[in-house]
């Protein structure tokens, strides 16, 4: 794990079942507490700071990207887990771009979930194996390679991307495209240095943690 404080875990659902398959998958990584809804989250034990809140999805008739930026905003510094989800890849792609670090299908087993769980602790996207070629794709946008990549032109930005800078919604299109932080420290002719200040101002604006989600927002303007 990233870090070798124990993290904490929410569980957010009104099914005793749901909770107690989640407890079995986390009671093995860290302490675990219930809560009926995404709104009763800041009632908190004091000084617990969740590290990861699971959410059922069965707590709303239907998981749309405005339900997931409205869950992250009473999730604090906590990240988003989408669980007992049956979505379309077009709709995984979608939840996650608005900010949820996975979506859990029914029918994945206790291994399969601490799997995700693992990625989900590490700062990192769990992408199911049904999206991954939707997501492929979108990547690949126009199909053109890293090596013969160009900047972007103003015409062709994401409405989603509108509150970067000029040069971060540069970075932004590359990163989605595949290049690398040398790649577009070449292409920009700035150092690596300074392509990391802009990514990590990119983040800080997007309220995300890594590439795959900045990739995710940039190729949500196909959705």
């Amino acid at each position: 794990m990233v870090s070798t404080k124990c993290p904490a875990f929410v569980v957010v659902s009104r099914r005793q079942t749901f909770y107690r398959t989640w407890e079995s998958v986390l009671c093995r990584l860290g302490s675990t507490r219930r809560a009926d809804s995404i709104e009763s989250l800041h009632v908190a034990p004091q000084g617990e700071s969740p590290s990861l809140v699971i959410a059922d999805a069965r707590l709303v008739d239907s998981i749309c990207p405005s339900l997931i930026v409205g869950w992250l905003q009473h999730c604090g510094s906590a990240r988003l887990l989408v669980a007992d989800t049956v979505l379309a890849p077009i709709d995984e792609l979608s939840i996650l771009a608005a900010g949820a670090v996975g979506c859990c299908d029914v029918s994945l087993r206790p291994e399969e979930l601490l799997g995700i769980v693992d990625v989900a602790l590490r700062n990192s996207v769990w992408v199911s194996k049904a999206a991954v070629p939707l997501l492929m794709s979108k990547l690949r946008g126009i199909e053109s390679s890293v090596t013969t990549l160009a900047v972007p032109s103003r015409t062709d930005e994401p409405e989603n991307l509108q509150a970067l800078t000029e040069r971060q919604r540069e970075v932004a299109r590359m990163v989605a495209h595949g290049a690398n932080n040398k790649q577009i420290g070449r292409v920009l002719n700035i150092s690596d240095r300074t392509v990391k200040f802009h990514m990590s101002g990119i983040f800080d604006k997007l309220g995300i943690s890594d590439r795959t989600q900045l990739a995710l927002h940039v190729a949500g303007k196909h959705h």
